[in-house]
């Protein structure tokens, strides 16, 4: 599966409050908080780049955010947008891969799923991870229905009971592919392999309803999160870079 195939996925398994179109760009508005639904998917364009930009500028601020585009290695429409974006005093910032698995493969490596609990619908328990998690009640907000707009089929996991969740997950099949968001672990239960058992669940969930393969996104310098994949034989094929005018002090 090629690059453009996997933002395809990523944008339908994960979507933003809103969805917009500007000169063929996808221009995704949600909370304003976290980077994936609010910032621009360049995979298609056409039309006269700098009245492009100057859109994407004119439909973020208009909304109190703060204009971003989110740059895929190999999928970027078009091709100098980095370039011209750099020129007008954009950067990028906050690298983040693209892994993707067999399941076959990932299961071989992944332990049993004992005590991994699943369900269709968000458990009182993994909204209090989520919450605990989230670095602000807006933070929360916007995970929170994020998660809630999932498509099906899908699964939330967790490690512990219905009043005390120890570790949570998330999985959305979209087109035979497992895509995995929302992997937390309580601080106090953090180093006992609780998140390997949430990816084997929701992993043996996902083949059991037909999905052959698996990706997700990880933010490049977490290094513990990119060992624990890279153990699960999940491999990075490709990663983005959210682009942002620099601040004038």
């Amino acid at each position: 599966m090629n690059t453009f195939d996997l933002e395809r996925l990523l944008l339908a398994a994960w979507p933003a409050r809103e969805t917009t179109s500007l000169h063929g760009w996808t221009v995704l508005t949600d909370g304003g908080v976290t980077g994936r639904p609010n910032a621009v998917s360049p995979l298609a364009f056409h039309g006269k780049l700098g009245e492009a930009i100057a859109a994407v500028q004119s439909h973020y601020t208009a909304r109190h955010m703060r204009p971003t585009f989110r740059i895929a290695r190999g999928a970027c429409a078009p091709v100098d947008l980095p370039e011209v974006l750099i020129s007008h005093g954009w950067k990028p910032t906050q690298e983040t891969l693209v892994m993707t698995a067999p399941l076959a493969d990932a299961l071989s490596r992944l332990p049993s799923v004992e005590g991994v609990v699943l369900s269709e619908t968000c458990p009182p328990a993994v909204d209090a991870i989520i919450r605990e998690t989230s670095a602000s009640a807006v933070e929360y907000e916007e995970r929170r229905g994020l998660a809630l707009r999932t498509p099906h089929p899908r699964a939330f996991a967790m490690i512990g009971d219905s009043d005390n969740a120890q570790a949570i997950g998330l999985s959305v099949i979209v087109e035979g592919q497992a895509a995995v968001f929302l992997m937390r672990t309580h601080p106090a239960h953090r180093r006992k392999g609780l998140a390997r058992r949430v990816l084997a669940g929701l992993l043996g969930w996902a083949r059991n309803n037909g999905a052959t393969g698996a990706f997700l996104q990880v933010e490049a310098d977490n290094k513990p999160a990119v060992s624990l994949y890279e153990a699960a034989a999940f491999k990075s094929v490709y990663s983005y870079d959210y682009w942002r005018e620099e601040t004038i002090p």
